[in-house]
This record gives C-alpha cells, structure tokens and sequence, in this order.
C-alpha cells in the first residue's frame, strides 16, 4: 500500500445529493455506493471535496496532507477509491439525481456494475426512462425493472443474491408461466423485477432479447453508463404494459385502449415495425390499427397468455393455462398449481378445489 502514488475514485453508483447544491463556500454532499458489498454512504463537506477530486484527474500522494493521505487510505477500505488507474468502476462524472427516488437510481448503477462486471447483457426498461423519453407522464416507478439475457438469467439472480437480494419464490417456477423474478432487498434497496421475457411478445424469448439490444440506447444511472430501450422499442413495451389483462378484471373488447394507442403513436413507425418482428401485433391488433392506420397490419391470434389472463378468476387462469402449454409442461404446470398450497390447512385446500371445480363449470359454460 505503501508504493501507492496514485489514486482515482471508484464506485457503483455516485450522486449529488439535491439539497446540497454547492451555496457559496458550503461543500456539496454525495451518496456513493462502493464497490465492495455494502449499503450507500453519504459524505459531506471537505471530505466529499478530497473524495471529487480524485474524480477530475489521479491525485498523488505528495500532494496530500497526512491526514488526507489517511483518509484516502479510508476510501479505498470502504471500497470508494483505488490506485489501479484503469479500473472498471472509476468514477469520471457525478451529477445530481434525474430519478424522483436517489436510491432506485443507485440500485439501477448497481444492477448495471454488477451485470457489466459479469459480461451479462442487461436492459433497464421502464421507470424513469419512459418520462425522460416522453411516453409516460408518471415520473417515479416503486420498484426497478430489467429485461436481462434469458441465457444468463440464473448467473444474474445468483449474483443479485450475493449483493443483498433474495428471489422471491413463485408457486409456478419451473413452467412457462412466470415472465420474470422478483428480487426483494434484504437490507437496502427496492424490489427488481427481473424479465426473462415480456408478456405479449411471442417469438423466442432469447431471439426477441436480441433484437431489444440492438433497439437499445446508453442512458447513465448514478453515473454508470447502463442500456435502456430506445423510445421506438420503450413504446412497444409500454404499449404491451398497457394492455395487458388482469385476472378477475380481463381485458374489456370495447376497442382500442386510448393511452396504448397514444404511446404506440408516439414511437413512430419503427415501434409498429418491432411489434411485427417481436409477435406482438396479435396483442396490439386493435391499437395498432388506430395508431397506423392504413399500414396492412398482418393478423395474428391474441396472444395465449393474454387469454389465460383475461379469465374471471384464476381457476379459471390455470386451466387455460393448462390448455394451451405444451404437452411436455402438462405434468409439471399440473402439479405445481396443486401442490403450492401445501401448507395451507386442510379447509384451505378444499375451498382450493371448490374454486377448481367453480372454473371448470365456468369453463364448459364459455368455452
């Protein structure tokens, strides 16, 4: 440690802090998630000074005072400085948070570090992003959510895990119906809900990630560089959220949905472009008619996961489901919607199957 002459700043995520805009001879403030595993810190006055400055340019040693040579000593123990000039999470840039939450900022700068470090192709979609482009008027979003390489996504949850969020299980994990993982923060942090595919997009789920990555923009988070989709391809995906039906409510056949209409509208003729390559203009069919109109929108069927979702109940839900998979997922979707209430008491498990038997007689009812 002692051979160190230089060293830059590090971390996974860096902010100003918005009310600590530099007034006069007052510092700013930060919040900097290090590099090793560990929670955000806030520094403030002439230690957020000294800690900027090794984002301008290597500070080296003989210019310090000791105690500053002391406390850099510090930032690199807490995993915010390092002397390897060519580090993957060197800190060039800091800016001031455009999310309305500076902490589900940070957590988009970890997921992206952490994926990055991994060689793990990872898009953030929707949140902020979507108001920054103009596609939706909310600006803040509860949780974070990705769309990661389906090939990887095991490696990816793993490594989630170890910084701190645990996978929440899923009755059905193991069949086709789960879309994504839902990762729950064991100390800081939001919810992620991790995509392994988008609901309404029906060609391969890894074929359709592909084309999404080449549809897919750099935006910086916390001031890590990450990937978002354009506004052509977020329109699309917005669009599909929009649409997409509710168990217990189902999708009302009054036409096409108005604000889904508005946003495909909005992306343009690449986002009608991409719902055909993606199979998605079965679930799209009414709204795309209505935002391009005239285009020869080729047909296709609704999409069969919006059927199972646009049931009254979820008795109902399970046997479309259990329809519609594959033969080879029979068995085990079957069993899996049986048994997850095995630790229900046994009055519990009967109003299960009266319910089972409610959807069966609905069903032979509406076919």
């Amino acid at each position: 440690m002692e051979l160190v002459t230089e060293w830059i700043a590090v971390s996974n995520g860096a902010l100003l802090l918005e009310h600590a805009s530099q007034v006069g001879d007052r510092p700013v403030s930060l919040a900097l998630l290090p590099i090793s595993h560990s929670e955000p810190i806030a520094i403030a006055d002439s230690v957020s000074e000294l800690w900027l400055s090794l984002t301008h340019t290597p500070v080296d040693d003989s210019r310090l005072s000791p105690e500053e040579r002391s406390l850099i000593r510090e930032f690199a123990a807490a995993g915010i400085a390092s002397p390897d000039l060519d580090h993957l999470q060197r800190v060039n840039r800091v800016e001031h948070s455009w999310f309305e939450s500076f902490q589900h900022e940070l957590v988009c700068s970890l997921v992206t570090s952490i994926a990055r470090g991994l060689g793990i192709r990872c898009l953030i979609i929707k949140g902020p992003t979507l108001h920054a482009q103009g596609l939706r008027r909310r600006v803040h979003s509860g949780d974070v959510d990705l769309l990661v390489d389906p090939r990887r996504i095991v490696e990816f949850v793993s490594a989630m895990n170890e910084w701190g969020w645990d996978k929440r299980p899923h009755p059905l994990d193991g069949t086709p119906a789960p879309h994504s993982h839902t990762l729950l923060p064991i100390g800081w942090g939001c919810e992620i809900d991790v995509h392994v595919r988008y609901p309404g997009i029906t060609i391969p789920s890894s074929t359709a990630f592909d084309l999404l990555w080449q549809h897919s923009e750099e935006r910086f988070f916390a001031g890590v560089g990450g990937r978002t989709p354009t506004k052509a391809a977020h329109a699309l995906i917005q669009g599909l959220t929009i649409v997409r039906p509710v168990p217990g409510r189902g999708r009302p056949r009054t036409g096409a949905n108005p604000n889904a209409v508005e946003v495909l509208r909005a992306g343009g003729e690449q986002t009608l472009s991409l719902a055909i390559e993606l199979g998605s203009h079965g679930a799209l069919a009414d709204e795309l008619k209505v935002a391009f109109p005239g285009t020869g929108i080729p047909k296709k069927k609704i999409p069969a996961e919006f059927v199972w979702l646009s049931q009254a109940n979820h008795a109902l839900l399970y046997l479309r489901m259990l329809q519609t998979v594959p033969l080879r997922d029979k068995p085990l979707l079957f069993w899996k919607v049986i048994s997850h209430r095995r630790s229900l008491a046994e009055g519990g498990r009967e109003t299960l199957i009266q319910r089972w038997r409610r959807g069966f007689a609905e069903s032979r009812r509406n076919p």
